[in-house]
């Protein structure tokens, strides 16, 4: 496809690109279309066209005479479309996005003059605003936030850490609770605010230190809406 404004490329490929490859095609596609070399087209024989080099694409079929796209001294294809006086009229190429589309098919996506520069400006934008709001350069943005993640990941892991170790007095604090009935054993609980996966995170861990044959019963409500979570001993699991 190649519209207003945008163009999307099939090819084949047996793996995707990395960011540093599509980088690469970017900023040789740019590379050319700021030499702005010019744009000529011919009317000949398909048999000349292909003596000149020219390259046929998607498996169009041609007849004998055929119209020849020149750009520049880096293409010579044959094409049908219309086109621009210069390389340089299509103004900066911006690559969007690369995907597969099938087993071994590649696409490119790319936004191209006016298009382009408007996503190139709400980035900077963007990319502006996001300093502002770490106080720093907008070059140093990246590593800002690299480090402000550093933070976060160590506070998550300290709570993380306090949380289960909270979770743990808590498990002995039930266990010491079970009531016997014959010979099972019962822990029914209200666990607080505690969310869904720390609530079953509990009721294994009380299960697991009352052992035997034993029902663990567990509520809470978390942002008030109610959880319950029942733990059963394998054995009772079995016998249905």
């Amino acid at each position: 496809l190649v519209d207003d404004g945008r163009l999307r490329f099939d090819f084949a490929n047996f793996s995707a690109l990395d960011d540093h490859q599509v980088g690469e095609v970017e900023e040789e596609a740019n590379r050319r279309l700021i030499s702005n070399a010019s744009v000529s087209t011919v009317v000949t024989s398909k048999d000349n066209a292909q003596e000149m080099g020219a390259l046929a694409f998607f498996g169009d079929k041609y007849g004998e005479t055929v119209r020849v796209v020149k750009i520049g001294d880096f293409s010579v294809e044959f094409c049908g479309g219309t086109h621009t006086h210069t390389a340089g009229q299509v103004g900066p190429l911006l690559v969007m996005s690369e995907s597969s589309i099938g087993l071994n098919i590649r696409r490119v996506e790319a936004l191209t003059g006016e298009e382009a520069y408007r996503q190139i400006a709400a980035a900077r934008g963007s990319l502006a605003q996001i300093g502002r709001l770490l106080k720093v350069p907008p070059a140093q943005a990246a590593e800002r936030v690299e480090i402000l993640l550093d933070r976060i990941g160590g506070l998550e892991a300290r709570l993380a850490a306090s949380a289960a170790e909270k979770r743990g007095d808590l498990a002995a604090e039930l266990t010491a609770q079970a009531e016997t009935i014959g010979e099972h054993r019962l822990v029914v609980a209200d666990a607080g605010d505690l969310a869904p996966a720390d609530l079953r995170q509990l009721a294994l861990d009380v299960r697991g230190r009352v052992g035997g044959s034993v029902v663990v019963a567990l509520g809470s409500r978390p942002g008030g809406k109610g959880a319950i979570v029942v733990a059963v001993s394998p054995n009772l699991v079995a016998a249905g």
